[in-house]
Formats: structure tokens, C-alpha cells, sequence
């Protein structure tokens, strides 16, 4: 298998390519894909056998890998997650960005991703690309982090990325160079939401 490699413009989207894209997930695909942050590895929320993948891929064994969903608006993040008005206003402030809120799991989250977990990450990007794919898969993306063992920080340019990345993934997504950054992770599971990794997503309670 050699991944199919697609260049997306931000500003001027290829509907046939992103209509290909979403198929491939529907069916168990694995994407590198951009984000408001770095590259990200994805699958489709309901794939059964993709995440895993995605954990071989990093190393990580699938039943302790952090999952992070990746979902278009709030009314689609709603449906995994449960959290109060307090919460929900912080989400209104800080999505769509570089943010990741770790969060209470809700029933409707799919049983293979909430078998012995209590919480999971929730991103809603700011980035036209993971729009367009989000847009046309209609289900959330399970997404983790490019980073390679050999490096400490996250990739950002597809020209870095190693030939055999290409024999693990269905398609690679290049939509040009991106930050190496990392997204701010804000706790939201206990009585008040607190920062417990400062990333490129501002500091929302610096004013407070």
C-alpha cells in the first residue's frame, strides 16, 4: 500500500478530492491531515479497525492511547462529551483554535472508544481543511498527533515527513508547512476547568 498524496488549498477547496478523502475513512482509512496546530493522524470515530492503526503507527497500545475527537461545531462535540453552562462557555470562547478539553465521556460515544475510559480530548480546529474533510465524512475524526519517535516536537512540514509514512497511511494531505506548535489542553472534568498544558491556544483565564 502506498498512500494517495492530495494537495488541498485552504481557500480554494477540491470538493472531488475531499469526496474521496471522506470514502476512504468511511472504509477503514487512515489520513495525514493539517490542523491549526501541526499534521495530525486520522481516522473515522466509527471505524472499528483504523484507530489502531493510528496507535502502531505512534507505538502506543490502543486501549491506554489518548484519544482526541475532532469534530466541526459545537452541537457535533455535544453529543460525545457532558459539561455545564460554565463549561460551555468556555468552549464558546476558545473554538474554534489550537485548544484540546479534556472532558467527561457521554452514552453516545461509540463503546469500542469508551470501554475503560472516563474522558476523552474534543477539538473543534480552526483550519478550512479539516472542515472541508469533517464537512464530508459527517462523523467526528479520532485523531493523534504526527510526531515521530526521533524528534520532540510535532510535524509541521510534509517535505520532513519519512518515506515509510507513506506505506502506513491511505492518503496524505498536503496543504502546505503548519506550525510545529501544540494545542493548550484545559481539563474540564472536574468542578473548575484549569490549564494543564500551555500550547498555542492563549491563555482564556488570564483576564478573569
Amino acid at each position: 500500500m502506498t498512500a494517495k498524496i492530495a494537495q488541498l488549498h485552504p481557500e480554494r477547496p477540491d470538493v472531488r478530492l475531499y469526496e474521496q478523502i471522506a470514502l476512504s475513512l468511511k472504509n477503514e482509512g487512515v489520513v495525514v491531515y493539517p490542523t491549526d496546530s501541526s499534521y495530525a493522524l486520522g481516522c473515522c470515530a466509527f471505524a472499528s479497525t483504523a484507530g489502531r492503526r493510528i496507535a502502531q503507527i505512534r507505538g502506543e497500545n490502543f486501549q491506554s492511547q489518548r484519544l482526541t475527537l475532532i469534530c466541526p461545531n459545537l452541537s457535533k462535540l455535544s453529543e460525545y462529551a457532558n459539561y455545564d453552562k460554565n463549561t460551555y462557555r468556555l468552549l464558546r470562547q476558545c473554538t474554534p483554535g489550537p485548544y484540546t478539553f479534556i472532558m467527561s465521556i457521554s452514552r453516545s460515544l461509540p463503546r469500542r472508544l469508551a470501554d475503560r475510559r472516563k474522558h476523552i480530548g474534543l477539538r473543534i480546529p480552526d483550519d478550512p481543511v479539516v472542515q472541508g474533510i469533517l464537512e464530508h465524512l459527517e462523523e467526528p475524526l479520532l485523531s493523534a498527533t504526527l510526531i515521530f519517535p526521533e524528534d520532540d516536537a510535532p510535524c509541521g512540514d510534509p517535505s520532513e515527513f519519512p518515506k515509510s509514512l507513506s506505506r502506513q497511511v491511505d492518503w496524505i494531505i498536503d496543504a502546505g508547512v503548519r506550525s510545529r506548535g501544540e494545542t493548550t489542553i484545559i481539563d474540564c472534568t472536574g468542578n473548575t476547568p484549569h490549564i494543564v498544558r500551555q500550547g498555542l491556544g492563549s491563555d482564556p483565564f488570564a483576564s478573569n
